[in-house]
């Protein structure tokens, strides 16, 4: 049988681009970042679970690749560490430190950070032009810190950012949106107490 395939609708209101790019939006999402400079390609995948207190962030292409989460559980806070190996997925080796509130949440906001950067748009519809041939928003004016803009939403939701700081080209996409999960490794180590 023929399935309809639903309609994707790309272009937002001021209103919606408003909510699409609030802190909310970003509750439960996955978030892929992409940095290459043409010769170097780094890579970080945040996902966030606000519901549950617990961040997520896989970075690889560097000199470190590493998985680390964050959680609180009870009235606890916690950091997970591991190996990350981007050829198969798997992260081992975890080791797991209790942290204080303050370091949970500057850590929270470290990991965070490519959905920052698509929250910094928030106030700037007015600076941006949607074209109906890319199906984006492009910004009018190159933005002294973050470059060339660019932002495609889909059905109202944000789904990918372009831009091009200091030379950099980055590409942050957005999925999940309301189904990510993380589960804690149940294979650690407790880290010693200082």
């Amino acid at each position: 049988p023929n399935v309809p395939t639903p309609s994707v609708t790309n272009e937002v209101t001021a209103q919606q681009w408003a909510t699409a790019l609030s802190e909310a939006a970003f509750a439960n999402v996955v978030a892929t970042f992409v940095q290459s400079n043409g010769v170097r390609t780094f890579n970080m995948v945040t996902t966030i679970d606000t519901e549950n207190n617990i961040i997520r962030l896989i970075q690889y292409g560097g000199t470190d690749d590493a998985s680390v989460i964050y959680t609180k559980i009870g009235n606890k806070y916690y950091e997970y560490i591991g190996k990350y190996d981007a050829a198969t997925g798997a992260t081992t080796e975890w080791v797991r430190s209790e942290k204080n509130e303050q370091d949970f949440q500057y850590y929270w906001g470290e990991c965070a950070q490519s959905v920052m950067m698509c929250q910094m748009n928030v106030g700037k519809f007015a600076e941006f032009e949607y074209s109906s041939v890319t199906k984006n928003y492009k910004i009018k004016t190159a933005d002294a810190q973050m470059g060339n803009v660019e932002l495609k939403f889909e059905n109202g939701k944000l789904v990918e950012l372009k831009m091009t700081p200091q030379g950099f080209n980055v590409t942050i996409t957005l999925s999940d949106y309301g189904a990510a999960s993380i589960t804690l490794p149940s294979d650690y180590t407790d880290a010693p107490i200082e």
